[in-house]
């Protein structure tokens, strides 16, 4: 290892641990910034996609993959399915659904709702005309060898790019019309699942109250803007939940003869697993101090983003009984996923928010944190219960109110005792009359007296030691002449003379000062200095 990688190592250890409260405001605004400019991209991508739609409409279409209903209709495969002969989609209870084996989106179109422009088949060419870029969007976010599907030209790893904290950031982009034309990537063969978006939803389901879509619709969103919907379930893949960054797309002008003037076609969005992005915050779990912790919620403090670890330390080791905690098949009712009385995962907190936890006062804390303006930090003391212990620990919560993206809150979490034992330095005589704050020395002039302070260090933080200037007659031993480092648990004996000969009979006195800093901690920021009284 060659000494700037050392240098780095070292750098890289000693980052994000504090020594005050101060200072671990600093680390969760720096852990909050990373984390908003993350989402704030996702925003930006749904923001591209439904500009995209303008301009694809604009330039009638651009290319399309798949949009006449009746071809779609008979790609149904009839022999995979068990029919006896050919068939469509339609007869099969699907809608109008893309079955072929070779697909690269999902494409399907209900039977029910009409558009308030066009008809369903120009639904689907506006659909299918986005549908494009899908791959691109999600693939590009994900490490090469989680691809979906091929992609010819583009990368996204190689030494120009930046490695990922995950593996995958999107699990699908969508977009779904008022008319119910739907395109969603990846295709659904890409888990395992014998059929399609049809075989999920049917042939006659309305998406105008799914939460996704409803927040979208004119009446609901007047101001048109992208947003995050709180996590939900996911119901194309069970046992994962979602985080959906999304938006409403409107439409002037002419599109395959028909007019639309400021009009609503569609949602579009891209899923987010909540699982696959708690690695934002991995770094803050154990590093500003032992039992730290960092988790992303948003006003109201249901959970947006925490980790395995965090769920373990701070919700109950089994789910409860709730019946939301149940998700049915849209068609037929039956249960397709159970999580109640399981194991506590990341997925199972979109149903029980911090503020139904009964080990701290979540209420009181979230109460101080709506008294922020958007943008403000602050600080207070919890009382918290870590899950499997009998007495509350108090840590110290400190927290930034986002001013833009969402209103989020990140939340950072330290034990008070773990913050204020961080630097815990004493210095002490080593012989004859000591105490904590003295040392007395008695002879002849002329002779040479011998003393010994002691440095501790009690504290969890390495420290950087340096003797300051002392008159002649004091003269330190060489074992702490310049800064030296003086690491956790350890001490340092500084043997010391006077020379008697240099001094008027009679009492002399001299304060044996040291500056303790810490030892290159980028977010501790210590510089003090300790005494001890040699008379």
């Amino acid at each position: 290892m060659t000494a700037t990688n050392a240098a780095q190592k070292e750098f890289d250890e000693k980052a994000y641990m504090i020594c005050s409260v101060l200072g671990g405001i600093d680390v969760a605004r720096l852990f909050s910034l990373n984390a908003r400019n993350f989402f704030e991209r996702a925003i930006e991508d749904v923001e591209f996609i439904r500009e995209y739609t303008s301009e694809a409409m604009t330039n009638d279409g651009i290319a399309v993959g798949m949009s006449n209903l009746e071809e779609m209709s008979h790609t149904l495969d009839w022999k995979a399915r068990g029919f006896d002969k050919p068939t469509t989609t339609i007869e099969a209870g699907l809608g109008y659904t893309d079955d072929r084996a070779d697909r690269r989106v999902e494409r399907w179109v209900s039977l029910i709702n009409e558009p308030l422009v066009g008809n369903k088949e120009t639904d689907m060419t506006i659909a299918d005309s986005v549908s494009l870029i899908f791959p691109w969007i999600v693939d590009r976010k994900s490490n090469e060898d989680n691809w979906w599907v091929p992609h010819q030209n583009g990368h996204s790893q190689g030494h120009t790019k930046k490695p990922f904290l995950f593996d995958t950031l999107y699990s699908a982009a969508w977009f779904g019309t008022f008319g119910e034309a739907w395109v969603y990537y990846p295709p659904f063969r890409v888990w395992g699942h014998p059929g399609t978006l049809g075989d999920l939803v049917s042939g006659n389901y309305s998406t105008h109250e799914v939460p996704f879509v409803k927040a979208n619709l004119p009446k609901n969103n007047p101001e048109r803007k992208a947003f995050f919907a709180n996590p939900y379930p996911d119901v194309a893949q069970l046992g994962l939940s979602l985080i959906s960054a999304i938006a409403p797309v409107y439409y002037t002008g002419t599109f395959r003869n028909y007019t639309y003037n400021d009009t609503y076609i569609a949602s579009t969005g891209v899923d987010i697993s909540v699982s696959s992005v708690s690695s934002l915050l991995d770094a803050i779990k154990d590093r500003l101090t032992k039992l730290s912790f960092g988790l992303l919620v948003d006003i109201e403090f249901n959970t947006i983003i925490l980790s395995q670890s965090v769920v373990e330390m701070i919700y109950p080791e089994r789910t409860g009984m709730e019946d939301s905690r149940v998700t049915y098949d849209p068609i037929d009712g039956l249960i397709v996923d159970d999580r109640r009385n399981q194991t506590y995962l990341v997925s199972d907190t979109i149903y029980e928010g911090l503020t139904k936890l009964n080990n701290a006062d979540w209420v009181g804390l979230l109460s101080k944190v709506n008294a922020l303006a958007p943008g403000d930090r602050g600080y207070s003391a919890l009382n918290l219960t870590i899950t499997g212990d009998e007495a509350p620990t108090e840590f110290y919560a400190m927290y930034e109110r986002w001013e833009y993206v969402a209103d989020w809150v990140f939340l950072a979490f330290a034990p008070i005792s773990g913050v204020n034992n961080a630097i815990n330095v004493r210095i002490s005589g080593g012989i004859n009359r000591q105490n904590e704050s003295y040392i007395v020395l008695e002879g002849e002039k002329g002779h040479v007296l011998s003393g010994q302070a002691i440095l501790s260090n009690d504290g969890t933080l390495d420290l950087a030691i340096t003797p300051k200037s002392v008159p002649d007659w004091l003269r330190i031993g060489t074992t702490i002449k310049e800064k030296q480092t003086l690491h956790s648990g350890e001490y340092f004996s500084i043997p010391f003379d006077i020379i008697t000969e240099e001094l008027d009979l009679g009492i002399s006195s001299v304060l044996l000062t040291f500056n303790i800093r810490d030892d290159g901690y980028p977010d501790c920021f210590y510089d003090s200095d300790i005494s001890l009284s040699v008379s």
